[in-house]
């Protein structure tokens, strides 16, 4: 895990998330700014995420009944962390 990610681990495999301060971007251009604003709310207040564990940074995360899957550029030189939306699925 990266250290500039506030997160920990749960027994199930799944890992609490907290950026508050993140950016998130929508890659598949798809999705409606309501999702993009209840991912961002439920990272910025803490949400649990599963890694995905062959590929380093990418999560998926269940919020109000959508599954996100996404991936997180840890923050670095003053800028937060970016959360790069690549699917939203009910």
């Amino acid at each position: 895990m990266t250290a500039a990610l506030p997160r920990e681990a749960f027994g199930n495999g799944q890992v609490w998330m907290r950026l508050p301060e993140a950016r998130v971007i929508d890659l598949s251009r798809q999705a409606p700014r309501e999702h993009l604003a209840r991912l961002r709310a439920a990272l910025e207040s803490g949400v649990w995420a599963e890694p995905d564990l062959r590929r380093a940074e990418f999560y998926d995360a269940v919020v109000r009944g959508y599954r996100y899957c996404f991936y997180v550029a840890p923050a670095g030189a003053g800028r937060p962390a970016r959360v790069f939306l690549l699917a939203t699925m009910r």
